[in-house]
């Protein structure tokens, strides 16, 4: 439970740093167009903080159904070792 939870808050920081990135990009456009630089490079750099992005957020969201399912299996559990009829019965 404790990796879950520690693999979650780490996305959780890489989907900040994609929101980060995405609006330093935005901010660097009017630099783009000054310098010269290739558009093609551009929208190679734009798709693949897009991925990053996309990527952080969609494990995030498995990492989180992850951590529900755990907290829903230690809770039936916890539940099953109060029933004083289960006693003696190895789970």
């Amino acid at each position: 439970m404790t990796d879950t939870i520690t693999f979650a808050s780490v996305l959780s920081w890489d989907e900040r740093l994609g929101d980060f990135i995405k609006k330093a990009d935005r901010e660097l456009h009017h630099y783009y167009e000054g310098a010269g630089i290739d558009l093609g490079v551009v929208k190679e750099l734009e798709a693949a903080i897009d991925l990053f992005s996309s990527e952080a957020a969609s494990t995030l969201a498995y990492a989180a159904g992850m951590r529900s399912r755990l907290e829903m299996q230690l809770n039936v559990v916890c539940l099953l070792c109060s029933i004083p009829e289960l006693d003696g019965i190895k789970l």
